[in-house]
């Protein structure tokens, strides 16, 4: 027996071991709504004595304008930057000193903040995630240093190949798609976000009924409601009336995204030795019936060294030094993006060999062999990432905030495992179409 073959056995052993582990958790996972609107969510995990606390927020760039893009980025950095009570270092100490970890996070969708804490500190833990979330105290000298270090950061981009292709890429797919706009923000709309911005962006959103708290740990479902309740005060509804969680937004301004009859090709100078090629089409949100079948043709074009971008354009045709592909899940349209880093004179070649992959995978069915290999790849990555309560924390919230629901966790996999050869025909014959690509391209400067 070779030792491809031996790797795929075990990888099938560990995978069928791990979904067991997955679903006898399955039912230890709660969705409570406090009085106040808070969504909590609770998974019990007795394999260690570490809680994982994950507070989503549902407010993202998706939320935010032209004129204040990165305002939900600023206001992440600046949470941790003290409270009412507490200076950044008297912050930082109190979380240092019972060994617990404060972060905080932004992406299209959501704002996060996380606090990772031992069962014996977890009440000390989680009255320093709502100290934080809820009590910023949004010093101006603070203020002005995260500007700095934000500003630092988007020029910092400009020497990357890849983000400078991947902003230039998304404005093109995207037009004024809220989506179209950067995490970080522009240069100049961090320098016109004022301190009374952040206050009024703050109040509008970090309440309540805009939030997902999850807790994964060894500790009883009562203990954490029971905190929560002395520290939120969940019991008291102002003026008597008791908010619901926020309704979901379920509207998407579709009509911002550029309907094209043809394909968009724009090619750029820049200031790198090297050049790169990026090609994508717009693909449904993650609530979409097709995500797991999309996932899939993402994995069997650009995931991985056995990809067949990888192989067929890097190894066999050396056209690239870097390949690959992805399909972010999105609450709203998403994307399917393939990227290239490549000598100037193979972007036409490299061009249609891409579009020739997508071609071959319309019109030729995907074997057995290939498909199992693809949803091995995708399940094996998947329970990877849930070895830690961190990381299984951020899948339920991240799951329930997007769309999806946080039962969709224990969901997925089975999901994938429905995925036919004709269903990858049908799907990518419905999204990537002749006329909808869009292709950014960065070349050299003339010497």
């Amino acid at each position: 027996m070779n030792k491809r073959k031996l790797f795929f056995i075990f990888i099938f052993l560990f995978i069928i071991t791990q979904i067991s582990a997955l679903n006898c958790f399955a039912s230890d996972i709660k969705k409570i709504i406090l009085n106040n609107g808070l969504t909590l969510i609770y998974k019990e995990n007795k394999s260690n004595e570490i809680i994982a606390m994950d507070l989503f927020i549902k407010s993202g760039s998706w939320d935010e304008n032209d004129k204040n893009a990165g305002i939900t980025n600023f206001i992440q950095r600046v949470l941790l930057k003290g409270t009412a009570t507490k200076t950044s270092k008297e912050l930082a100490l109190e979380i240092e000193s019972i060994g617990g970890i404060i972060n905080a996070d932004t992406a299209d969708d959501y704002a996060q903040i996380y606090v990772i804490i031992t069962k014996k500190h977890f009440t000390k833990g989680l009255e320093i995630l709502f100290d934080v979330v809820n009590n910023p105290s949004f010093e101006s000298v603070e203020i002005e240093k995260e500007r700095n270090m934000i500003l630092a950061q988007i020029k910092s981009k400009e020497d990357s190949i890849f983000e400078t292709t991947y902003d230039l890429f998304n404005e093109a797919l995207y037009g004024k798609y809220p989506y179209h706009k950067t995490v970080s923000g522009t240069k100049e709309t961090v320098l016109s976000i004022n301190r009374k911005d952040l206050i009024n962006f703050h109040k509008k959103f970090y309440k309540p009924p805009n939030m997902v708290l999850v807790v994964v740990g060894n500790i009883a479902q009562e203990k954490v409601e029971r905190e929560l309740e002395k520290i939120l005060n969940t019991e008291e509804c102002p003026d008597g009336v008791c908010p619901l969680p926020a309704e979901e937004d379920t509207e998407s301004p579709d009509e911002l995204i550029p309907q094209r009859k043809a394909p968009y090709k724009k090619t750029y100078k820049g200031k790198f030795r090297q050049a790169y090629l990026m090609l994508g089409y717009i693909l449904p949100e993650g609530a979409s019936l097709d995500y797991p079948v999309l996932k899939v043709i993402n994995a069997l074009l650009g995931g991985g060294m056995s990809s067949r971008l990888f192989v067929n354009l890097r190894d066999k045709e050396a056209l690239a030094y870097e390949i690959g592909s992805f399909y972010p899940t999105r609450r709203f349209k998403s994307k399917f993006v393939m990227y290239l880093g490549l000598d100037k004179k193979n972007i036409t070649k490299a061009r249609n060999k891409l579009l020739e992959q997508i071609e071959k995978l319309k019109q030729k069915k995907v074997t057995d062999k290939e498909l199992r290999e693809i949803k091995n790849y995708l399940k094996g990555t998947f329970i990877l990432d849930h070895q830690t309560n961190k990381r299984q924390a951020w899948y339920l919230g991240w799951y329930e905030t997007i769309g999806k629901g946080y039962l969709y966790d224990n969901l997925y996999l089975k999901d994938l495992e429905r995925v036919t050869p004709e269903d990858i025909i049908k799907t990518s014959k419905k999204y990537l179409k002749d006329n909808n690509w869009v292709a950014i391209e960065i070349i050299p400067e003339d010497k």
